[in-house]
């Protein structure tokens, strides 16, 4: 990521600062990295080990700190916040070693394996020909003693006995086992992240509609740290802390915060309420004032 020719960073020592080639490096950073894994926006290889991703990250923050670009004009600044937010979530996702093997298993997946049979699953029944009985010879009759039949007359011919049936022999059914379903733990663990970043978030909302500005922006900032690539988080932030500023009568920053979230996001019907709204309560005020200055005679 290196910086563009002539352009100046707030600390370093150049004559003169381009704000338009600073503006249009941020803004391709920024693009670049939107929507990234973590490895790619630190720069580092998938398989980094801890140190590694940790000597990346602080490299990225001391050459795109914000207050390195404090100087710089509202866009400039803008970028500069929203490209080290994208690089602080994604030193969060993988600077602790299960974060960083999730990312990896994630991004180097496996052929999938062939379970083995479940242990007590009977084998595939065979069954087996039907057995051929052999017939019994007929026994021989010994002649009878005593005098012979005249020949005219034939003796009558002996009857083979009939064969036993054959037996029927029945396979056995064979015995279907359901392939056991294996339970991913991250995929659970995800999941549960997830539901617990959007119960926060609905938390965050509902305190901001009670007027619990500071509160909710507690909320934000940690949900948007956690996942940095979600832009309703990023939009619910920008949001929160305009009205901070606006409860602190700092309106020209409040108007800053929901313009931002506008170029993020042109159609924010949330952001351009919130611009009316600090728009008719800068009128009330410049209307009080009048009148106070009129009362006392200036």
């Amino acid at each position: 990521m290196a910086g563009p020719t002539g352009c100046m960073l707030a600390g370093d020592r150049m004559a003169e600062r381009d704000d338009e080639v600073e503006l249009g490096w941020l803004r391709g950073e920024y693009e670049r990295l939107r929507g990234c894994d973590p490895f790619t926006v630190l720069g580092v290889d998938v398989l980094s080990d801890a140190d590694s991703v940790r000597s990346a990250f602080l490299g990225l923050t001391k050459r795109f700190h914000p207050t390195r670009f404090a100087l710089g004009s509202d866009d400039v600044r803008l970028y500069a916040n929203e490209l080290f937010l994208e690089i602080r979530g994604a030193y969060k996702q993988v600077a602790e070693t299960d974060g960083r093997e999730r990312w990896q298993k994630k991004l180097s997946p496996r052929l999938p394996v062939v379970p083995a049979p479940a242990a007590g699953s009977a084998p595939a029944a065979t069954v087996s020909a039907r057995p051929v009985v052999q017939q019994a010879a007929a026994p021989s009759v010994p002649a009878a003693s005593g005098p012979r039949a005249p020949s005219s007359v034939a003796a009558a011919p002996s009857r083979a006995p009939l064969p036993a049936p054959a037996p029927r022999i029945t396979a056995p059914a064979p015995r279907i086992t359901a392939p056991s379903q294996q339970v991913n733990p991250q995929a659970v663990e995800a999941a549960r992240l997830r539901t617990d970043r959007e119960q926060r978030f609905e938390q965050g909302t509902a305190q901001m509609l009670r007027g619990a500005h500071a509160a909710a922006r507690e909320l934000f900032q940690q949900i948007a740290i956690e996942e940095p690539q979600n832009r309703k988080y990023k939009e619910k932030l920008h949001i929160v802390l305009g009205y901070v500023h606006q409860d602190a009568g700092h309106h020209d920053e409040a108007k800053r915060e929901f313009e931002l979230v506008l170029r993020l996001a042109p159609e924010s019907l949330e952001a351009k309420k919130a611009l009316e709204q600090l728009g008719e309560k800068i009128k009330d005020g410049k209307r009080k004032l009048g009148l106070f200055s009129r009362l006392l005679g200036r």
